[in-house]
């Protein structure tokens, strides 16, 4: 129950934050010295998914009663209405999921590998690292500084968002399947060089891991159905589920203020100093 605590706690910190997850959660494995079931990831995972739901669950309704007009503009080989933000905000998502999930399929088994690499994920924490400073200054809208407390209504409206710019963010996501590499780092980051304004860049960036992070789940559910589930871990599935969704709101809120205070890079030193410290401890 400790370790499935430890573990709750360390994914839905780092889900949001952009320190990379999956990074921190191949480096806690080695420290405790233990290998969890799929399905107790899958669970994890499942309370950091209902986090961001819940901080988007309004908007996530009305982006779904949109779908249908998205793809009815779809029919007619045109995209919705600039009008219709939430229409727009679907064919956005949609057509930013598709790369990172063909990815993630032809790729998964190499991603896996990585967890027991130390130079790679060294790397990959390295390279967050740097791809975060590069955003300093980057994106700053003067109506994006009233509010900082981590309030929703702080994130922008998808003014400066564009099907190209979307692309961008999409095909940046590909890499994030690789343990050390941030999925909310890489993917504001990439917002914040193609034009996207900052607080737009995160909200798109928060919607987006939902479909990824819904279709990963499903994905893992269907591959282990067949599995044998012990009730040994159920309490610890349940407890990490729980866990992961209580620290992943309080994370998720922590990171927007951080953001509209335009402070994303300063978890540069951070990815930085995890990578060179692995790379080190490869190296002894």
């Amino acid at each position: 129950m400790f370790q499935a605590f430890v573990l709750a706690i360390v994914q839905g910190l780092t889900e949001w934050l952009p320190v990379s997850s999956s990074g921190h959660l191949a480096i806690s494995y080695m420290v405790l010295g233990v290998e969890p079931p799929l399905m107790f990831n899958l669970m994890v995972h499942v309370g950091t998914l209902g986090a961001v739901t819940w901080m988007f669950r309004r908007e996530l309704k009305r982006i779904l009663c949109a779908v249908p007009r998205m793809l009815q503009s779809i029919v007619f080989m045109s995209l919705p209405s600039a009008k219709d933000r939430e229409a727009r905000m679907a064919f956005y998502l949609a057509a930013a999921t598709v790369p990172a999930a063909v990815a993630g399929f032809v790729l998964k088994g190499h991603a896996e590998s990585a967890f027991s690499s130390i130079p790679m994920l060294s790397a990959a924490f390295i390279f967050t690292g740097i791809v975060l400073l590069s955003t300093r200054g980057l994106g700053a809208r003067r109506s994006e500084h009233r509010n900082t407390r981590g309030n929703m209504d702080a994130l922008g409206s998808g003014s400066t968002l564009t099907p190209g710019r979307g692309m961008v963010v999409g095909l940046a996501q590909i890499l994030t399947i690789f343990p050390g590499v941030s999925r909310s780092g890489l993917t504001i980051s990439a917002g914040l060089h193609s034009g996207i304004a900052r607080m737009e860049a995160a909200r798109f960036s928060f919607l987006l891991s939902i479909p990824l992070i819904l279709g990963s789940a499903l994905f893992e559910a269907y591959t282990t159905h067949t599995a044998t589930l012990s009730p040994d871990i159920l309490p610890q599935m349940i407890l990490g589920a729980i866990v992961s969704l209580i620290v992943g709101l309080m994370s998720l809120r922590l990171l927007i203020g951080i953001i509209a205070r335009g402070r994303f890079y300063l978890f540069a030193p951070y990815c930085i100093s995890i990578g060179s410290g692995l790379l080190i401890w490869s190296m002894l």
